[in-house]
């Protein structure tokens, strides 16, 4: 029997990959074709918007074929039986098939890459893996892979803590002027009040678990003038300090509520527009439990 494979992929979000899989698998399938969609995404868009909101609950996904012929390969797991990929696979009612994907693909995408997050801005370019490291200077330099790179890679250094997690998790990417899309170039977009209001969402996902969090702050400052990236208080004073210097320097009104409860992520990048070498820019946002 002749098949073919038809595959849609870019690294950038938001430029209609779901929405082509979609509407041309259903397409052929009622031109008579038979057809089967795999959901290679960890973020299960295509499950998801074939209705199956909940991925996680379904009894087997592409995410557990995955680790276990990984596993096999192990020897703790050489013994574990093959799963049947054909028991992972729905029969939707628009007459496609789907092998579906999990949320739970994000960890075993960051065990193999050996990144320790993935950061997402909803419909900009930012979707990149995050490493933590003491050695700040390698990955300016090197992406996470560890290949020679001028973009370095996304990175959390200090104490900062995503398993704890610290109660702010402070990321640094470059802003590299002549390509505005990459790293964190498209941080300096939160300038604007029309950018700040349309990308509020940002998602963490972690070794440990996904998060979302909502913006509240996006401003300026020079390299000594604060510590952005502190990633515990030991007093509630010490709290009130740092958000008194935040709400100081914010770019916009704040609509949000941040206590000292609350769990912080901020992403900081370098502003030469903004006193030159040690000017930096920072996107502050809080976790939405």
């Amino acid at each position: 029997m002749k098949h073919k494979i038809i595959a849609v992929a870019n690294q950038k979000g938001g430029v209609g990959k779901t929405t082509t899989c979609v509407n041309l698998g259903i397409g052929l399938a009622r031109q008579g074709r038979k057809v089967l969609l795999v959901d290679f995404d960890p973020q299960a868009n295509l499950t998801i918007s074939l209705g199956y909101q909940m991925p996680d609950e379904l009894p087997v996904t592409l995410t557990d074929a995955v680790y276990n012929l990984l596993n096999r390969g192990t020897s703790r797991g050489k013994d574990e039986p093959l799963l049947d990929i054909r028991t992972a696979i729905l029969h939707h009612d628009e007459g496609v098939d789907l092998l579906p994907s999990s949320l739970g693909l994000f960890s075993l995408e960051l065990t193999m890459t050996g990144a320790n997050a993935r950061e997402t801005i909803p419909n900009t370019p930012v979707n990149f893996p995050v490493v933590f490291t003491y050695d700040t200077a390698y990955y300016l330099k090197h992406s996470f892979t560890g290949s020679t790179s001028s973009l370095g890679t996304l990175f959390a250094t200090g104490d900062t803590s995503f398993s704890r997690p610290s109660r702010n998790i402070a990321i640094y990417g470059h802003n590299i002027r002549s390509k505005p899309t990459v790293m964190f170039s498209p941080l300096l977009s939160y300038k604007k009040a029309a950018f700040y209001q349309a990308h509020r969402t940002i998602h963490l996902d972690t070794l440990n678990g996904a998060y979302i969090y909502k913006v509240f702050a996006a401003f300026n400052m020079r390299y000594d003038d604060f510590t952005p990236e502190k990633a515990d208080f030991e007093t509630a004073d010490d709290f009130a300090r740092f958000m008194d210097f935040v709400k100081s320097a914010n770019l916009h009104e704040n609509d949000v509520t941040v206590t000292g409860d609350d769990h912080l992520l901020t992403l900081i990048t370098c502003d030469r527009t903004y006193g030159g070498a040690d000017g930096r820019f920072v996107v502050m946002a809080v976790r939405e439990d």
